[in-house]
Protein backbone atom coordinates (compact mmCIF):
# COMPACT_ATOMS: atom_id res chain seq x y z
CA UNK A 1 0.00 0.00 0.00
CA UNK A 2 2.86 2.35 0.61
CA UNK A 3 6.22 3.04 2.13
CA UNK A 4 8.20 5.67 3.96
CA UNK A 5 11.85 6.37 4.64
CA UNK A 6 12.28 7.79 8.11
CA UNK A 7 14.56 7.60 11.13
CA UNK A 8 14.37 5.67 14.38
CA UNK A 9 16.77 6.52 17.19
CA UNK A 10 18.53 8.82 14.74
CA UNK A 11 19.21 6.06 12.18
CA UNK A 12 17.55 5.48 8.78
CA UNK A 13 14.66 3.02 8.60
CA UNK A 14 12.37 2.06 5.73
CA UNK A 15 8.78 0.93 6.36
CA UNK A 16 6.71 -0.87 3.73
CA UNK A 17 2.96 -1.23 4.37
CA UNK A 18 0.94 -4.16 3.04
CA UNK A 19 -2.72 -5.21 3.06
CA UNK A 20 -3.25 -8.93 3.51
CA UNK A 21 -6.33 -10.93 2.64
CA UNK A 22 -7.78 -10.46 6.13
CA UNK A 23 -10.92 -8.33 6.49
CA UNK A 24 -10.25 -4.80 7.71
CA UNK A 25 -11.78 -4.46 11.18
CA UNK A 26 -10.86 -0.81 11.71
CA UNK A 27 -11.54 1.50 8.74
CA UNK A 28 -8.82 3.89 9.95
CA UNK A 29 -6.17 1.18 9.38
CA UNK A 30 -5.46 0.71 5.70
CA UNK A 31 -2.63 -1.75 6.15
CA UNK A 32 -2.26 -4.73 8.45
CA UNK A 33 1.27 -5.96 7.78
CA UNK A 34 4.39 -3.81 8.10
CA UNK A 35 7.98 -4.53 7.14
CA UNK A 36 10.73 -2.38 8.66
CA UNK A 37 14.22 -2.51 7.15
CA UNK A 38 17.26 -0.96 8.78
CA UNK A 39 20.99 -1.30 9.08
CA UNK A 40 22.00 -4.00 11.53
CA UNK A 41 23.43 -1.42 13.95
CA UNK A 42 19.95 -0.51 15.22
CA UNK A 43 18.92 -3.92 16.61
CA UNK A 44 22.17 -5.64 17.48
CA UNK A 45 20.41 -8.58 19.16
CA UNK A 46 18.31 -9.52 16.10
CA UNK A 47 18.86 -13.16 15.11
CA UNK A 48 20.54 -14.11 11.86
CA UNK A 49 18.64 -15.26 8.76
CA UNK A 50 16.59 -18.42 9.10
CA UNK A 51 15.89 -17.97 12.80
CA UNK A 52 13.36 -15.16 13.23
CA UNK A 53 12.75 -14.06 16.79
CA UNK A 54 9.07 -13.55 17.65
CA UNK A 55 7.95 -10.98 20.20
CA UNK A 56 4.65 -9.51 21.33
CA UNK A 57 4.33 -5.82 22.14
CA UNK A 58 0.92 -4.44 23.05
CA UNK A 59 -1.36 -5.80 20.29
CA UNK A 60 1.42 -6.37 17.74
CA UNK A 61 3.32 -9.56 16.96
CA UNK A 62 6.76 -9.04 15.45
CA UNK A 63 9.35 -11.28 13.87
CA UNK A 64 12.87 -9.96 13.43
CA UNK A 65 15.99 -11.30 11.77
CA UNK A 66 19.22 -10.09 10.18
CA UNK A 67 20.70 -10.88 6.76
CA UNK A 68 24.10 -9.41 6.02
CA UNK A 69 24.11 -5.78 7.11
CA UNK A 70 20.30 -5.39 7.20
CA UNK A 71 17.82 -6.09 9.99
CA UNK A 72 14.18 -6.84 9.15
CA UNK A 73 11.15 -6.55 11.42
CA UNK A 74 7.81 -7.88 10.19
CA UNK A 75 4.81 -6.83 12.28
CA UNK A 76 1.06 -7.44 12.37
CA UNK A 77 -1.86 -7.56 14.74
CA UNK A 78 -2.86 -11.08 15.63
CA UNK A 79 -0.98 -14.29 16.18
CA UNK A 80 2.47 -15.63 15.26
CA UNK A 81 1.03 -18.34 13.01
CA UNK A 82 -0.51 -15.69 10.75
CA UNK A 83 2.75 -13.74 10.68
CA UNK A 84 4.88 -16.80 9.96
CA UNK A 85 3.37 -17.36 6.50
CA UNK A 86 4.93 -14.08 5.37
CA UNK A 87 8.43 -14.92 6.58
CA UNK A 88 11.27 -16.14 4.38
CA UNK A 89 10.91 -19.89 3.95
CA UNK A 90 7.52 -19.80 5.74
CA UNK A 91 9.13 -20.26 9.14
CA UNK A 92 7.06 -22.62 11.30
CA UNK A 93 6.70 -21.88 14.97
Amino acid sequence: LGCVATTWQGKPVTMVCFQTDRPVTDPTHHSDLWLFISGNTIAKDAPQAGTPKFEKSNDLITANWTVGNRTYVLATRGDPQFLSKYLPGNTVL
